[in-house]
């Protein structure tokens, strides 16, 4: 095998030491027989498109300039052939800017290329520097940021992965990075590639149209105690699972995590699942995009292949918050080789989005047939049971969802006791429900063809009550969420309410 490699601009968008991702490409290609060819392209020197993997660091502002207009005079069009073809772009701090579409200096535009949809600011507050910790879909990524300009992705632009630590794109957001197809953008210097081995590995498979594992182990020892280390510099600690060097394959998770302490999460989220209501209908709409911009959320796009054909069995956009919610609750806790199970599975978004994270054991229950046809059916187990009295072994999971089902008159002792038999002790059941503070009158009103509950406070005191007696516990204390309503920003059936979301543990 031969790798192709161009780097842009080597002599002047090459801060932070940067070029160690060249080095770390090439001693790891060398290390595994993979001819290595590199190509250095400079000012004034037409690029063609004849690479496998096109890298451009970051500069100083000036020297950022100079090349933004060259890129776009003499390379943009053999960049663009490239990333259509699948050929591996990374552009790192600078080189990310460049990517996008503009990078603004007060009065003064930079123009980028476009092949990321995203638009960079120099903001006049302090720059953004520090240790940083990322999780993508594959992986935890670590390293170190430093940069005045605040990128902001347009709606429908994937993140490359959820701050853990640090500043990312903007401060506020909680993404860092952006992603399409093969082509990648980051704020992360450290450098990036050697403090992030498995990354390494990733774009050389992609770039020679491989799987990771095709490349074969190395001895990564040096490589696993960098990137801990780095993470960490950054207050996040590698579990031991990481100890295990492969290759990291797309869509696998090549570490799980433990926060040491809580990272900064936009928006009142928080990394750990606890009690928390819906404060503001904004939240929704905040929580639908970052979904969709992590590729976990259709929006207005039939053919996704997270959204059914069949509008009927399309997710509501108005549980966007709590599936939020939830998904982070998993990924913080739940490893992607534990199993997850779905209580109320149709039009429920919870299962395709894990899927597309990379869970691989996952589980559907609905006595709805058209469950059986839900997105990834192929690979989600879905089946029409009743969830109260289910088929599965005891203890078999380690995290159990139910969004939006609690209020349409289920048997509360009943769920209660088939949640605390089918999760392992430790495990997580996260749940979503209608809930207003004062009661609100649903007598005689049915959803679904089903009875409906606005919950109020002490009746959601009682349904915690009831759980503890199945030995299922609250995490956190749920009193104050039941209290810190602001607003009424659900409308429905000629009632205003809120949602609550909840954790509860199973004792050992």
């Amino acid at each position: 095998m031969i790798l192709r490699v161009c780097a842009l601009y080597p002599d002047l968008m090459n801060i932070y030491a940067d070029r160690g991702n060249l080095l770390m490409l090439e001693r790891r290609c060398a290390w595994r027989g993979i001819e290595w060819r590199l190509h250095e392209s400079g000012l004034g020197e037409p690029l063609r498109d004849e690479h496998d993997l096109y890298y451009i660091g970051g500069g100083q502002d000036g020297d950022q300039r100079r090349c933004a207009t060259d890129l776009l005079e003499h390379k943009a069009a053999a960049l663009r052939a490239a990333a259509a073809r699948g050929a591996v772009v990374l552009g790192v701090c600078g080189g990310y800017q460049l990517l996008g579409h503009s990078y603004e200096l007060g009065a003064e535009t930079i123009p980028g290329i476009g092949l990321l949809d995203v638009h960079t600011v120099r903001a006049n507050g302090p720059r953004l520097i520090g240790n940083v910790a990322v999780q993508s879909i594959e992986g935890t990524i670590a390293g170190f940021e430093n940069h005045g300009g605040r990128t902001e992705l347009a709606s429908g632009q994937e993140p490359l992965g959820r701050v853990l630590a640090g500043h990312g794109n903007d401060g506020h957001s909680g993404f860092e990075g952006a992603r399409r197809a093969n082509v990648i953008g980051t704020y992360v210097h450290g450098p990036l590639l050697p403090k992030n081995s498995w990354l390494c590995d990733l774009l050389t498979a992609r770039a020679l149209g491989v799987e990771p594992e095709a490349l074969g182990p190395l001895e990564d020892s040096l490589e696993r105690a960098a990137h801990a280390g780095a993470l960490a510099a950054a207050g996040v600690k590698a579990a031991p699972e990481q100890a295990q060097s492969r290759p990291a394959a797309a869509g696998s998770r090549d570490a799980q995590i433990e926060l040491r302490s809580e990272p900064p999460v936009p928006d009142g989220r928080a990394s750990q699942p606890s009690f928390t209501v819906l404060r503001r209908h904004e939240q929704i709409e905040l929580a639908r995009r970052r979904l969709m911009q992590r590729g976990l959320a259709a929006g207005d796009q039939p053919l996704h292949p997270i959204q059914s054909p069949d509008p009927a069995l399309r997710p509501d956009a108005i549980k966007s918050w709590d599936v939020e919610l939830a998904l982070d609750a998993i990924e913080a806790t739940v490893a992607r080789d534990e199993a997850v199970l779905d209580m109320g599975s149709i039009c429920c978004a919870i299962l395709p989005a894990l899927h597309r994270l990379g869970y691989e054991r996952l589980h559907g229950v609905d006595l709805d047939p058209r469950v059986l046809v839900m997105p990834f059916a192929d690979a989600i187990g879905y089946s029409t049971q009743d969830m109260t009295a289910t088929e599965f072994d005891d203890a078999s999971f380690s995290a159990i969802t139910s969004i939006s089902a609690l209020e349409h008159g289920l048997h509360s002792d009943a769920l209660w006791r088939e949640v605390a038999r089918l999760l392992r002790p430790g495990g997580i059941f996260l749940f979503s429900t209608d809930y207003w503070p004062e009661k609100i009158d649903t007598a005689g009103t049915m959803l679904f063809d089903l009875p409906w509950t606005i919950f109020d406070a002490q009746e959601i005191r009682s349904l915690i009550s009831d759980a503890a007696a199945h030995g299922l516990v609250p995490v956190g204390d749920p009193g104050p969420a039941l209290l810190a309503t602001e607003d009424r920003p659900v409308h429905f059936a000629d009632r205003e309410y809120t949602f609550l979301f909840g954790a509860l543990t199973r004792t050992a």
